[in-house]
């Protein structure tokens, strides 16, 4: 193993007993308690996968994966945050040097980001962001957010690409720009189903065990979804194909709003130089 990847392993090794003595902690706040961030951080924990040329450590995947599962068997909710804030710092290789250096300069940089309904209005070199984004992994501690949204000309038309579909862009943005509505409670049938129906669906298949807690769901949301118990992965993907159900994501930890009118024309990403890997969402 090369001598980053070893020495970062070490890290994560030496740090798993306090990792784990958070465990009740992250679960009953669910986020990360800041004492822990900074441990985090100070390892070098979140930029595993940032170039070399910013700070970052530029693992390979290999030495990543195991960085990530010996995290995981302290708690998996702080591996669940490091993996995909790292998937997020990828996308410096994909910036400009300058904006790259911008996002990831500070070294308790993190980013997030996540699919919503949204709107880019393209203009002269920058695009103006709004949007409502329904999960973003590790939202509450990133310093920059980024919002995928799908891109129109001044005009209002849409703006398509060379194969003749809509373009889509996910725009980053400080996170201080945008405001969270705290949305994520899933712990039991009641929470899901809540959730679940905010996002738009309408059809929430849920483990057959459940079934004595459907009663917990409020009447008037109980009534307005189809509720299918399953017992197998079996029953999940023969439903799901045979009414033809694309995989989508229930709504994940927070809503990200930006206002359109206060903040949507202070958010400026520069034209023509949206990265490529940014283009498919992460889970947040």
């Amino acid at each position: 193993m090369d001598e980053a990847g070893s020495e970062h392993l070490e890290r994560a090794r030496r740090l798993a007993p306090e990792i784990a003595a958070f465990a009740e902690r992250i679960e009953a706040e669910r986020l990360l308690p800041a004492e822990l961030l900074a441990l985090l951080h100070e390892a070098g924990l979140y930029r595993l996968l940032l170039p070399r040329s910013l700070g970052g450590a530029e693992l390979d995947p290999r030495r990543f994966v195991e960085i990530i599962e010996t995290i995981a068997m302290a708690d998996a909710s702080t591996a669940w945050c490091l993996c995909q804030a790292a998937g997020c710092s990828m996308v410096a290789a994909f910036l400009k040097p300058a904006v790259a250096a911008e996002i990831f300069g500070n070294k308790r940089a993190i980013l997030a980001w996540g699919p919503g309904p949204a709107r880019a209005v393209a203009g002269d070199g920058v695009y103006r962001l709004s949007g409502n984004w329904s999960f973003a992994s590790g939202g509450r501690h990133a310093s920059w957010l980024g919002g995928q949204a799908p891109v129109f000309e001044a005009d209002g038309t849409p703006r398509l690409g060379a194969d003749g579909q809509q373009a889509v862009r996910t725009l980053l943005f400080p996170a201080e720009r945008a405001a969270m509505t705290d949305i994520w409670r899933v712990i039991g049938l009641r929470e899901k189903a809540l959730a679940a129906y905010r996002a738009g669906f309408r059809t929430l298949l849920f483990p057959a065990v459940n079934l004595k807690d459907i009663g917990d769901i409020p009447p008037d949301v109980r009534d307005r979804l189809e509720l299918v118990p399953v017992e197998t992965m079996d029953e999940v993907f023969a439903i799901a194909l045979h009414r033809v159900i694309l995989p989508q994501r229930v709504a994940g930890q927070f809503v990200i709003e930006v206002d359109d009118d206060e903040t949507a024309g202070e958010i400026e990403i520069e034209g023509g130089e949206q990265p490529r890997a940014a283009r498919s969402s992460k889970r947040g």
